[in-house]
């Protein structure tokens, strides 16, 4: 070939290859009469010539479009391809393609050779650029590799790469084709499996199996291609138990040798430990550097990462729900993206690489709304604390802060000039600032209900207002001497001109709010979104409606026209974003991936980045192409600390009646008479999670405790602390008060133990610090009259101490470790239950105060609870042997037990009366049993999971339940009926609890909420079908439950004066498993009279009072077994749950 390039001669050489031979670059160089033409694949046109000619394959649609795209129209492959689809699959193109492989023995045979030629430095770039998925740059492939190689050396296994033939150029980044990615990835998938299964690390060490950085959906693509595949085999060939005991195995060696601990083999192993859903409790990760780990939304309780490095690993963002976003204009100084959320403070991220920039602290509540400036220096919010604030985009620093409404804002808008803004709020006020001198210089008084929805038109003075009357107002802004507008009022005016408004139109076509509002970019059109699920087309000039869009399924909350005017997106309460096109009106695009309702969304600049935001806690981008499909490319996760404490103020007149203390140090005050998810007051002082809120008797003090060794007392009316004291660093585990809420007593997880006294005005004095001989304080109980303080510690002693810090007594009863304590109601005696199943009962009256009155064996395993009656005369105990045994405190006998069908006893409460336990076993159901006899009175049935949780309201009518099922149920304890499901958590619900009042009941979930319940007054309205006969197919056996309406079998008579008074739900005239059921002949007949023997009622129809329900309401039959729909009401509003209705 040399001699060919150099030598004179009147030949001419042509060749072909796979790859280029090595010196022929210098040849083409060096001016030699040397010229070469890289081929790129076949296009679709080439390569169905070559399917069709040389293998005889005919075209069949688009499937040998597809082949040829998946094979990046190399011939070679197309060629080897072809013979398969012909001689396996019988020509059938779409047959082939349907299998989804790529690699079969031809291709592979040949890519073996290509590999096996290969340096280490080669083959680790083809396998970065598999995992990769995506063209990239040459220097950031370098920066993957975990030993960074010398430029020179890179460059060069760069170039042979290209002389074999394996990597693409696109522009300045390379890439692979399709054949070899899914190659490349096949090999690392069976490097790292025989690795992991050996032991012995290699491929593991220098290649990341998942970059936590990418985008959206190539990260998706790496979990589906390499973490599953990986995961799915390793599962297959150990098993799940011995997986995790080699993965474990691994984690050791990483952090006994310390060359390794740099390398990505952490990152990998914690990524696919999180992947296979393994629990990670107590993993040691410390000292190791976890490269790119995925860790948004990711669980790690109790894993030890000390001195532990986190480089390019993406982590859960500090926020909750999110209600407002917006992105920089563009050609302002940095791109930026802001989120307000519910807890009052405004979040920016850079937009190229969504990097932290700053977190805005000023506001206090809720931020429903934000707006930059035009130039982007400035970004304007409003919150429901009253407040609007203006920030410096540079600094970060507030720039003006100024009230005016007396309710709370819920909207904010710029002027396209920059120099005013629009507030609507809660008081139905539209107001104009001059924002730089912090004057409202016009309030506009239009609207009937809560402004929520502002736009300025893009180039005239114009400015739309949309509120929850449903009324959209456009209004014309001018300077003049004196107001046009009819309903424009002047606020001290700022300028020597004041602004004048006139409304010029009032539409008013939506049935419901108006949650949002944008004006297309030409000006000529106004876009809004309701409530009615609607998207209504205005022209500006007119107000005439242009177009109406349907297609949500719940309120529209957001929506915007994209830059080019061509199109518009929504988002809304059906967690979806939709994409219209203007010109029809048609749905060309729907965008999941939302779990909640969507509550903003904004573009940029250049349309080419959509983000969204909601109470689904994230914020996720999307690369916005309307023509191709829109991808998602990142998602900000949101967190919400965990709730660890609840207490209910016992003031029956409280106007904020709910506390919760959570995992980062936040006290909230709840107010029940908005029941909104921001109406609270937030207490601040903690730093770290509060364990423990006591309220005193009377209510007017709250008592915290946290982990970061402090004490607070709080005045429980206006929110003031009024004292912290410190235990010297040592972290609070639990405490508890006296009967007269002037004494508390905390314990440290170290076994301190401190006792204070809370003055007159709040502030709190220690009275005396104790020390346990042992750590590990588990169970403290104050004494009904104050007089001790009972604790339990890990060695097992029951410790008796006086108030001024002296233990006068310990208790001991055998070699058992006790663990949880309790008083009975007048302190006479002390139950204590082990962790082995023993009961051990002491007297605590003054003259025979710790004496051992009694001990049994009560279980053979973990006591989980034990309870004394109402009364004082019974104990009782639940444990995990399935068994509940009472004691007779009088006669200090053990007297009845029995064992439950079911499993272990996971909680138990005496019943009203003290006659009954209700208890809950591992069966999903809650037993109310007597006591006496051990039958069983009612048997609660409803949750589908194991009820962790019950309790009983106040007045002893009413039981609540929390479920691993996720739902609270509320029962009538007397009947057994399930009266009402509360839906909403997405976790485990662990805990329930009842207000003082009985009105309201709480329940915390370990999806870190804590959800507030309001309860119905006495029964819900409600018509529902007999369990029994529910599912049996004849619904002529199904029993009449409501007064006033009745149905009537098909064609049967009807009786004078009777009428119909609903439409079909089904447009057939029987429902599925039934026959000659008719839905809708209902009739109305007089509540009272007698029904003739052929009438039944075979749907849950609903009645109100005695008078029918007015034309168009909807009915059932049989909900429960054969619709899951939900059908509204008026005047009332019911919802369908389980097999009933109730109104809300």
């Amino acid at each position: 070939i040399h001699q060919v390039a150099t030598l004179e001669h009147q030949s001419c050489l042509l060749l072909t290859s796979r790859e280029r031979p090595r010196d022929y670059a210098r040849l083409e160089r060096d001016s030699y009469p040397v010229h070469s033409l890289q081929l790129s694949g076949l296009d679709e046109k080439t390569g169905y010539l070559l399917l069709k000619v040389q293998r005889g394959i005919e075209a069949q649609g688009d499937a040998e479009s597809q082949l040829i795209k998946r094979y990046s129209g190399n011939p070679l492959a197309l060629k080897l391809v072809a013979d398969t689809v012909d001689g396996i699959f019988g020509g059938d193109i779409g047959e082939f393609l349907a299998d989804d492989t790529l690699i079969f023995d031809d291709i592979r045979t040949v890519l073996d050779q290509h590999f096996a030629r290969l340096t280490d430095l080669e083959q680790q770039i083809l396998f970065w650029l598999a995992v990769e998925r995506e063209p990239i740059p040459p220097q950031s492939l370098r920066e993957n590799l975990l030993h960074l190689p010398r430029q020179r050396d890179f460059l060069e296994a760069l170039r042979g790469l290209q002389r074999h033939s394996l990597v693409e150029r696109q522009g300045n980044d390379y890439t692979l084709q399709n054949v070899v990615t899914e190659y490349v990835t096949e090999r690392l998938v069976e490097f790292v499996i025989a690795e992991i299964v050996s032991g012995q690390l290699n491929r593991f060490h220098q290649q990341a199996l998942l970059k936590a950085q990418a985008k959206e959906y190539v990260r998706e693509s790496q979990m589906r291609l390499l973490l599953t595949p990986i995961g799915d085999r390793l599962l297959s060939q150990l098993g799940r138990t011995q997986l995790k005991v080699q993965l474990q195995i691994l984690l050791d060696e990483l952090r006994q040798h310390p060359p390794y601990n740099t390398s990505y083999a952490g990152g990998n192993l914690l990524n696919l430990l999180l992947h296979l859903k393994m629990d990670v409790t107590g993993y040691d990760f410390s000292t190791l550097h976890i490269r790119q780990a995925y860790l948004k939304g990711a669980k790690l309780p109790s894993v030890n990462f000390t001195a532990a490095d986190f480089p390019h690993t993406a982590f859960t963002e500090d926020f909750g729900h999110i209600f407002s976003l917006a992105i920089s204009p563009r050609g302002a100084a940095q791109s930026l993206l802001a989120a307000g959320g519910n807890t009052g403070e405004i979040r920016l991220w850079r937009l190229v690489d969504t990097q932290p920039v700053a977190v805005l602290r000023g506001h206090q509540r809720m931020v429903p709304s934000l707006a930059f400036s035009p130039d982007g220096e400035y970004l304007a919010s409003v919150s429901m604390d009253r407040t609007l604030r203006v920030w410096s985009t540079a600094t970060g620093q507030e720039v003006a802060v100024f009230g005016g409404s007396e309710t709370g804002f819920l909207a904010i808008a710029f002027s396209p000039d920059g120099e005013l803004l629009a507030s609507g709020d809660r008081g139905n006020m539209v107001r104009l600032w001059h924002w730089r001198s912090g004057q409202a210089v016009a309030t506009l008084k239009a609207h009937g209900d809560w402004v929520h929805a502002l736009a300025f038109h893009p180039t005239q003075p114009l400015l739309a207002s949309g509120s929850h009357d449903g009324a959209i107002c456009l209004w014309r802004l001018g300077h003049t001497t004196e107001p046009t507008g009819e309903l424009a009022q002047l606020d001290n005016p700022a300028t020597d001109q004041p602004i004048a408004v006139t409304l010029l139109h009032r539409l008013h076509l939506h049935t419901q709010m108006i949650w949002s509002l944008a004006f297309h970019p030409d000006g000529t059109q106004l876009a809004s979104g309701s409530g009615d699920q609607t998207i209504r087309l205005w022209d500006v000039a007119s107000g005439e409606l242009l177009q109406t869009l349907h297609g949500h399924t719940g309120h529209v909350r957001a929506l915007l026209f994209t830059p080019d005017g061509k199109w518009l997106i929504s988002g809304g309460a059906d967690h979806l974003l939709r994409v219209w096109n203007l010109a029809d009106g048609r749905i060309i695009d729907t965008l999941r991936g939302h779990t909640n309702v969507i509550w903003s969304i904004a573009l940029s600049g250049d349309g080419t980045l959509l983000a969204s935001g909601g109470v689904d806690d994230t914020i996720r981008l999307w690369h916005f192409d309307p023509a191709r499909g829109s991808q998602a490319l990142r998602t900000l996760h949101g967190f919400v600390a965990p709730i660890h404490a609840i207490a209910c103020d016992p003031r029956l007149d409280a106007a904020a009646p709910i506390v919760t203390g959570d995992g980062q140090g936040n006290i909230r005050f709840w107010s029940m008479a908005v029941m909104e998810s921001d109406s609270h007051v937030l207490l601040t002082g903690h730093k770290e999670t509060v364990v423990a809120l006591l309220f005193t008797p009377d209510g007017s003090r709250l008592a915290s405790a946290s982990t970061d060794g402090t004490l607070c007392i709080w005045d429980s009316t206006s929110g003031e602390m009024l004292d912290m004291v410190a235990t010297g660093g040592q972290p609070l585990a639990c405490l508890t008060m006296g009967p007269r809420g002037v004494q508390l007593v905390g314990a440290t997880q170290g076994g301190a133990i401190y006792c204070w006294e809370i003055g007159v005005a709040g502030k709190v004095q220690l009275l005396h610090t104790f020390q346990q001989e042992v750590h590990g304080l588990h169970g403290v109980a104050f004494h009904p009259q104050g007089e001790f303080i009972a604790t339990t510690a890990a060695d097992g002693k029951i410790r008796l101490w006086q108030t001024d810090g002296k233990c006068v007594l310990q208790l001991v009863a055998g070699a058992q470790g006790y663990w949880s304590v309790a008083f009975d109601a007048g302190g006479a005696m002390l139950a204590a239950a082990s962790r082995a199943g023993m009961v051990a009962v002491w007297d605590m009256r003054e003259q025979t105060r710790g004496q051992l009155l009694a001990t049994w064996q009560a279980h053979t395993d973990h006591i989980h609870q034990i309870a004394f009656s109402p009364d004082g005369k019974q104990l009782a105990a639940g444990s995990y042997d399935k068994a509940i045994r009472f004691w007779d405190v009088e006669s200090q006998r053990s007297t009845i037990s029995f064992t439950v069908q079911g499993g272990s006893i996971y909680s138990l409460a005496f019943g009203p009366g003290g006659q009954s336990i209700l208890y809950s076993p591992a069966d999903q159901n809650i037993y109310n049993g007597e006591i006496e006899s051990g039958n069983i009175l009612n048997t609660y049935k409803g949750h589908t999971k194991n009820v962790n949780s019950i309790a009983i309201s106040p007045d002893g009518k009413w039981l609540a339940s929390g479920s691993a099922d996720e739902d609270v149920g509320l029962w009538e304890i007397s009947s057994g009926e399930l009266i009402q499901r509360f839906e909403g958590h997405t976790d485990d619900v662990n805990c329930v609890a009842f207000s003082p009042d009985g009105e309201w009941l709480a329940s915390g979930s370990s999806d870190q909420t804590v959800r507030l319940w309001k309860l119905p007054k006495g029964k819900p309205e409600r018509f529902f079908f007999d369990p029994s006969i529910a599912d049996k197919e004849d619904a002529r056996e199904v029993r009449q439950m409501g007064p006033g309406i009745v149905t009537l079998p098909c064609d049967a008579p009807l009786p004078p004066g009777a009428s119909c008074i609903c439409d079909c739900i089904n447009a057939s005239r029987s429902h599925p498993g039934t026959t000659s059921v008719c839905v809708c002949n209902t009739i109305t007949v007089p509540a009272g009279t007698p029904l003739s023997s052929d009438m039944v009622c075979v749907c849950d129809t609903i009645s109100i009072g005695s008078t029918p329900a007015p034309a168009k309401t909807y009915y059932y039959t049989k909900p429960e077994t054969y619709y899951r729909t939900y059908y509204y009401t008026k005047p009332k509003t019911y919802y369908y749950t389980s097999s009933y209705w109730y109104p809300n």
